[in-house]
């Protein structure tokens, strides 16, 4: 009996022992599964501690560190546009409703367009083939001319001359490119007092036809120029000084670049309406117009604001006059360099606006101004029968 009872005690603890073992094999199996997961666990809550971590500083303005974020960080679209930009110097305020393309000038002092299209400079060569013919042309062969060429003129070379007396009681218009004129001409006097007569000098920066008529003067935006230290329109400003001769230089550096189309077509109507009401408010006036400069080859790029553009509008300009007896003349031409202004000529041909010009650009002017003198003078002087056509940059 005892024996007996022995064996089914032994035969209970055998079968507890068995039991014990089987459950406790597979959870030392789950353990060590768990023990090789955990390298992987680790790396997922440090991924999550750094999502967290990021999403911290993102939400403080923070930048997250190299360590923090091994991935590039867009670039801006403002910032692209912004860093394409080319350096300006003066511009008018554009309409409203017109394109934001800009103008040649940007003012310092006046706040500038919001957005400019840049000109495109990706597939343009860097160099091109120089062409300085158009210092010779337009001379016409006649004895007594006082300059046969303008190749090498310098403002040193420039001395005083019978003819400047030409220009007394007259007026030139325009904006900034006047206005550095207006600079040189007034240094010129310091040395020669009858430098291109007495003429008045009624420029401004920013200004053009179209702003002529955008604006009142006494607006807060107006850019019109001063006669006397009074803001005026065009027409009231030479109605004021009683001049006999007005050069009106045509304004397109500061027009043609806003319009969203037709932008040569616009600028030219309201140049003609800028004549019209010249005329119309002095009557016996007589005005002759000075064709538009170009712009040198780094900013011969912009969609409307471009050689192509400039002498397509001196071509309907010339055009105009000639059907109407009106004098114009080509300030132009022989300042190039092939197809774009000479930077040689430029005082901002690589930064800024790439269409003002240096003394020496003026120098040449002036023998213009002097050989149109002594042709008027000779009952000489015709007009071009046509500019010639430039291209924007390919």
């Amino acid at each position: 009996m005892k024996l007996k009872i022995f064996t089914i005690v032994l035969s209970v603890l055998v079968l507890s022992l068995t039991i014990v073992s089987c459950v406790s094999l597979p959870l030392e199996n789950v353990s060590r599964d768990e023990s090789k997961a955990s390298p992987q666990s680790e790396a997922a809550q440090s991924e999550a501690g750094k999502a967290s971590s990021v999403e911290q500083t993102e939400s403080s303005g923070e930048e997250p560190t190299e360590e923090e974020s091994s991935a590039p960080e867009p670039v801006s679209q403002s910032h692209a546009e912004e860093s394409s930009q080319p350096p300006v110097e003066e511009s008018s305020v554009p309409p409203q409703e017109e394109s934001s393309e800009a103008p040649a000038e940007v003012s310092k002092t006046e706040e500038p367009s919001t957005e400019i299209d840049p000109p495109d400079n990706s597939k343009e060569e860097t160099s091109r083939p120089k062409d300085n013919t158009g210092n010779e042309v337009l001379i016409p062969d006649v004895e007594g001319i006082p300059y046969k060429s303008y190749k090498g003129l310098t403002k040193s070379s420039i001395k005083a001359s019978e003819y400047d007396e030409y220009y007394n009681d007259s007026m030139f218009i325009g904006l900034s490119i006047l206005v550095h004129f207006q600079n040189y001409v007034n240094s010129m006097r310091s040395k020669y007092p009858a430098f291109l007569g007495n003429s008045i000098i009624f420029a401004r920066s920013n200004f053009s036809a179209y702003n002529n008529f955008r604006y009142k003067p006494s607006d807060e935006d107006s850019v019109h120029p001063t006669y006397k230290g009074e803001k005026m329109t065009c027409e009231d400003a030479v109605k004021a000084s009683g001049v006999k001769t007005v050069y009106l230089s045509i304004m397109a550096l500061n027009e043609l670049g806003i319009y969203s189309s037709n932008c040569v077509e616009r600028t030219y109507e309201t140049t003609i309406r800028l004549i019209n009401a010249i005329k119309e408010k002095s009557p016996s006036v007589n005005i002759v117009i000075l064709s538009n400069t170009y712009m040198v080859y780094d900013f011969n790029n912009y969609k409307n604001l471009n050689n192509a553009n400039i002498s397509a509008l001196n071509n309907k300009v010339l055009d105009y006059c000639n059907a109407n007896g009106m004098d114009f003349i080509d300030v132009s031409t022989m300042l190039m360099d092939g197809n774009v202004l000479s930077d040689d000529l430029c005082r901002d041909a690589h930064e800024g606006s790439g269409c003002h010009l240096n003394n020496d650009g003026f120098a040449i002017w002036t023998a213009v101004l002097r050989n149109y003198a002594f042709l008027k003078q000779k009952g000489l002087y015709k007009n071009p029968t046509s500019m010639p056509t430039y291209t924007k940059n390919k």
